[in-house]
């Protein structure tokens, strides 16, 4: 179990991640 719970907050982060990104992008073009 806690090994599937850290998989769930590992791919949260990497979602994060990936919309932080997205919204970074936008600003800078």
């Amino acid at each position: 179990m806690e090994k599937n719970m850290s998989d769930d907050g590992s791919d949260e982060r990497k979602l994060a991640k990936l919309i932080d990104l997205k919204r970074w992008s936008s600003r800078v073009c």
